[in-house]
């Protein structure tokens, strides 16, 4: 039976730093976006944004939210991690067929992080069965 290795505690402090500092470039690339309505500021949004939902009030404090929680509580491992962004991406994709909204850009921005976050546990998946069939 496989049992998830974890990644070493420095890796997954590097790979936490990092997944908490794109949703912080993310909010407060959005905050700006939506207070001033700068077009020069869409660069860094316009791959998450998807009709008309870009610039809702409720993504602004959504990414808030996330952001606050995992630096006021952050993961203590790659499982945990994962569990937190498979339930947000759950809260968020209820709230918005609940709201008729489009998919939001923070929602997009999240599924692409997990999407990574399962990319490792598969790459572990396959060093650990190389290493324990001797390949």
């Amino acid at each position: 039976m496989y049992t998830p290795t974890e990644i070493d505690n420095s890796s997954f402090r590097n790979l936490l730093h990092s997944t908490i500092a794109q949703i912080d470039s993310f909010y407060g690339t959005f905050k700006d976006k939506y207070e001033t309505n700068d077009k020069g500021k869409l660069n860094f949004l316009t791959s998450y944004t998807n009709g008309s939902s870009a610039f809702r009030k409720d993504i602004l404090d959504d990414s808030k939210y996330i952001l606050q929680s995992l630096k006021r509580s952050p993961p203590r491992n790659l499982e945990e991690l994962k569990g937190f962004f498979e339930a947000t991406i759950g809260k968020l994709q209820s709230k918005c067929l609940k709201n008729g909204f489009h998919e939001s850009s923070l929602l997009n921005l999240l599924k692409e992080i997990c999407s990574n976050l399962e990319s490792i546990n598969s790459n572990e998946l396959k060093e650990n069965t190389s290493i324990s069939f001797g390949k």
